[in-house]
């Protein structure tokens, strides 16, 4: 569950919802968690500790699902790991987050080399 949904439950069990401020309040503490768990992540990387950076990042992206950030940052992690399958799917994710990180000429391309790489797919911007 989620903080959303326990003070969602609580507020049920007390007889009364949660106020739209509550909840606006509740999501931002969770966007804060989860920005801060992508920082300690970047933290790890610099110190080359990859197993607890994949952690924060795969965190990040359990808290806040709908943040493209956390998949990158894990995507970049993987593709120096050397799994470009992994690194793939998780910057097909980003991508379906916000498919305008495509317009960028630079990220289109590292997208497409990884997708060839990975063999999820050939030429730019296509579909398996």
């Amino acid at each position: 569950f989620t903080m959303a949904d326990t003070m969602a439950r609580r507020g049920l069990q007390m007889g009364a919802l949660p106020s739209l401020q509550t909840t606006l309040q509740v999501m931002e503490q969770q966007r804060e968690l989860a920005r801060k768990a992508v920082r300690y992540g970047d933290v790890d990387i610099q110190r080359k500790d990859w197993a607890s950076a994949r952690k924060q990042y795969e965190q990040a992206s359990l808290i806040w699902p709908e943040w493209e950030a956390p998949y990158l940052r894990l995507g970049e992690l993987l593709v120096k790991r050397h799994e470009p399958e992994a690194a793939y799917r998780q910057y097909e994710q980003a991508v379906k987050i916000n498919s305008g990180m495509l317009s960028s000429k630079a990220f289109a391309k590292k997208y497409d080399k990884l997708a060839e790489k990975s063999g999820a797919r050939t030429g730019p911007n296509k579909n398996p």
